[in-house]
């Protein structure tokens, strides 16, 4: 079975922190977005909350969420579908045509790069490409 759990970006210092999501309401109103990672938790950013895949690159890498990975030179990101309630590997580029997903099985093949939030870069250069 699966692991569940998740990873985020602490809003003090922009650390990453692993373990369960906790959304619950705060003092000044709205909800705030909390990692607990079996200790403490810790506030992060809602927008870089990513869960896990259960599954490893070819490094042994853990694959989450909105993750940058590596195939045959070419970046796709790792995104969850709704419809199907599964991971995919999307590519970022709006004309990728057959190769827009390719199917989470395929993931050890590849290598996790970085992730959407630390390297927003990356999905530039393959949009200016086209």
């Amino acid at each position: 079975m699966r692991e569940y759990k998740f990873r985020g970006r602490r809003t003090v210092d922009k650390e990453w922190v692993y373990g369960y999501v906790i959304v619950q309401p705060m003092s000044i109103g709205g909800l705030g977005t909390y990692i607990y990672d079996g200790e403490y938790e810790h506030r992060v950013d809602p927008e870089t909350v990513g869960q896990y895949t259960g599954l490893m690159d070819h490094n042994g890498k853990e694959g989450y969420q909105k993750d940058l990975w590596m195939f045959y030179g070419v970046i796709y990101t790792v995104e969850w579908d709704l419809e199907e309630a599964s991971f995919y590997l999307k590519h970022p580029s709006p004309s990728a045509g057959e190769d827009d997903h390719i199917r989470m099985s395929a993931f050890n093949l590849g290598e996790i790069i970085g992730n959407i939030h630390e390297h927003p870069h990356l999905l530039e250069e393959v949009e200016s490409h086209e």
